[in-house]
């Protein structure tokens, strides 16, 4: 079996927060600002999710594409916690206090990593477990 492509969130993020600020000269003063702005809006992620640390999640390429920067641009700029759906992510056993397997993200990464380029920890998610990750 093939190994299949994944990368660990963390570093596609930190990738893209590069990417922005090499290419497009949006800087951490302007992503911070953007973020107070989501801050005072006193909205809050939908109900029916959890917010999971994105230290545990990962990004499958076998079924996400490629990071496109002027998406996530434009999602940072008019951000707003009540229309981010939460990611699909999948795993084989999920436990929160003592996540042993990657949890698989299939869906959402753009919205995913601009919640994580504006400074947020966790992000809205809904996990399926299931012996087939791949």
């Amino acid at each position: 079996m093939a190994k299949r492509l994944t990368r660990k969130l963390s570093e596609v993020i930190a990738e893209v927060k590069l990417t922005l600020a090499a290419e497009y000269g949006i800087t951490q003063e302007q992503l911070d600002a953007l973020r107070a702005r989501v801050d005072a809006n006193g909205h809050s992620f939908p109900k029916g999710s959890m917010m999971l640390p994105i230290d545990l999640l990962w990004i499958d390429y076998e079924v996400q594409r490629d990071v496109i920067i002027k998406h996530i641009i434009s999602i940072i700029k008019r951000y707003d916690p009540r229309l981010c759906s939460p990611a699909s992510a999948c795993t084989d056993v999920f436990d929160i206090n003592n996540q042993k397997s990657p949890i698989m993200t299939f869906d959402g990464q753009h919205r995913t990593i601009a919640t994580a380029v504006l400074g947020f920890d966790a992000v809205p998610c809904i996990v399926v477990e299931t012996d087939d990750i791949q």
